[in-house]
C-alpha cells in the first residue's frame, strides 16, 4: 500500500502540468527538493501560493529569514554593504550578479533532473513490493531510450511489461526442467542423425510437433540397445517442456521402487499422485524384465492413474513381448492393451549410438594402449 501510494502521488505531480504548465512545475519541483520536501502536497502548495519562482531563504537564522521576506537587496545586505555612491553601487550590482548568476545556471535542467530522480526512486521502490524485478532490471535502460525518445508512453509501457512476462516465463522454465530430472541436458537439436542413419528421422520429427501432447497420447520408443532411445525421450520431453508442460523422467525400476517404498511408510497415495501429475511421465528401460505381482499391481495403479495424460516409454523389447513379463495374463491383458493401443510406436534400429558420444583418447593415450 505504502508503493501504490507514492505511485499515485508521482502521478499526481506530473498531472500538475496541465494547470500549472511545464515551466512552472519544474521551478515547484527544484524548489521542492531544495527544501526537503518533494512531495506531492508541497508542490502543489507552492504552484497554489506563486512562489515557485521566488528564492528559497537560506538557513541563517532571523535574518535570512527577513531578507526573504525584503528581497534580493536585503538578502544581500549583510554581505555587501549598500552604498550612495555610482561606482560602488555599480560594483555592487556585478557583485549581486555574480552571487546570483550560479542559481540561474541549468535551472530548469536541474529541475528536470530532480524530479526525474524521485519519481525514478519512487517507482523502484514500488516494483521491489510488488516483485516486478524483470521490471526492475531493466527500468534504467528504457529510461534512456524513453528518453530518447525512441519509446511513447504506451511502448514504454509494453515494453517493461514484456521484460517482466520474459522473466517469468524464463524462471518458470527453469523450475519446470529442474522438476522434470532429465538425465543430460538432450535436445533434439544435439542428437547426430547422420551418425545413425538407419534411425527414422522423419518420424521422430514428426513425433518433435508434440500432436500427440493435447490429446494424451502416448509414445513407445523400442529396439536394441544404444540407438539413442533414452536421449529421444528426454529431447521429446524437453519441448514439451519448453511448451508449458510438466515432465518427469524415471528409470522404470526406480518408479517402481519409489512406490514400494510408498508402502512401507504409509505415502503410497502420496508417490504415486507425483508420478501421477505430469503432462509426461517418461519410463525410460520399460519391461527390462519380470515384474513381481506387487510391482505390476503399482505399474497398473500408475497406468490406470495417468489415464489421460501421455507417456513416453523406451524398451529393449517389442511391445508384443511384453505379456510375457507379468505374473497375471489379467492384469497384463487391460493395462497393454490401453497403453499400446492409444500408442505412437517407433522401432529405432541401427548401430549403436554411444560410440559417438564417448570421449576421444589423447594421442599419448593411443600410443601408450598400442604399446
Amino acid at each position: 500500500m505504502n508503493a501504490l501510494f507514492r505511485l499515485r502521488a508521482a502521478q499526481g505531480v506530473l498531472g500538475l502540468e496541465k494547470k500549472y504548465g511545464p515551466e512552472r512545475l519544474e521551478a515547484a519541483c527544484a524548489k521542492a527538493v531544495a527544501v526537503g520536501d518533494p512531495s506531492y502536497r508541497t508542490v502543489k502548495g507552492i504552484l497554489a501560493a506563486g512562489t515557485e519562482q521566488l528564492p528559497t531563504a537560506p538557513d541563517t537564522g532571523d535574518g535570512g529569514a527577513a531578507a526573504f521576506l525584503h528581497g534580493p537587496a536585503a538578502l544581500f545586505a549583510n554581505v555587501i554593504p549598500l552604498s550612495t555612491d555610482t561606482t560602488a553601487a555599480d560594483e555592487q550590482a556585478a557583485t549581486t550578479v555574480t552571487l546570483r548568476r550560479p542559481h540561474r545556471q541549468g535551472g530548469p535542467s536541474r529541475a528536470r533532473s530532480g524530479i526525474m530522480t524521485v519519481l525514478t526512486n519512487v517507482l523502484q521502490q514500488s516494483l521491489r513490493q510488488l516483485k516486478l524485478s524483470g521490471m526492475l532490471e531493466t527500468l534504467d535502460a528504457r529510461l534512456t531510450q524513453a528518453g530518447a525518445g525512441e519509446l511513447g508512453h504506451l511502448d514504454f509501457l509494453q515494453v517493461l511489461c514484456q521484460d517482466e512476462i520474459s522473466r517469468r516465463e524464463t524462471q518458470a522454465l527453469t523450475r519446470r526442467i529442474r522438476r522434470a530430472r532429465f538425465e543430460d541436458t538432450a535436445t533434439l537439436e544435439t542428437f547426430d542423425f547422420a551418425a545413425a542413419p538407419k534411425l527414422p528421422a522423419a518420424q521422430i520429427r514428426d513425433l518433435a510437433a508434440l500432436r500427440w501432447l493435447q490429446p494424451g497420447e502416448s509414445v513407445i520408443l523400442y529396439g536394441p540397445v544404444g540407438v539413442g532411445k533414452t536421449h529421444i525421450a528426454q529431447a521429446l520431453g524437453h519441448l514439451a517442456v519448453r511448451q508449458g508442460a510438466d515432465a518427469r523422467f524415471a528409470k522404470t525400476s526406480r518408479a517402481l521402487a519409489d512406490l514400494a517404498g510408498g508402502r512401507a511408510d504409509h505415502s503410497w497415495d502420496r508417490r504415486l499422485r507425483e508420478l501421477a501429475r505430469p503432462d509426461v511421465l517418461i519410463l525410460d528401460d520399460f519391461a527390462m524384465r519380470e515384474l513381481t505381482p506387487p510391482q505390476a499391481d503399482d505399474l497398473y495403479e500408475l497406468i490406470t492413474e495417468r489415464a489421460g495424460r501421455s507417456l513416453i516409454l523406451t524398451s529393449n523389447r517389442a511391445p508384443q513381448d511384453w505379456y510375457p513379463l507379468f505374473p497375471n495374463p489379467v492384469v497384463a491383458e487391460s493395462l497393454l492393451d490401453r497403453l499400446i493401443n492409444n500408442s505412437h510406436q517407433l522401432f529405432m534400429n541401427g548401430a549403436s549410438y554411444r560410440p559417438n558420444k564417448r570421449p576421444k583418447a589423447a594421442a599419448g593415450d593411443t600410443g601408450k594402449k598400442a604399446g
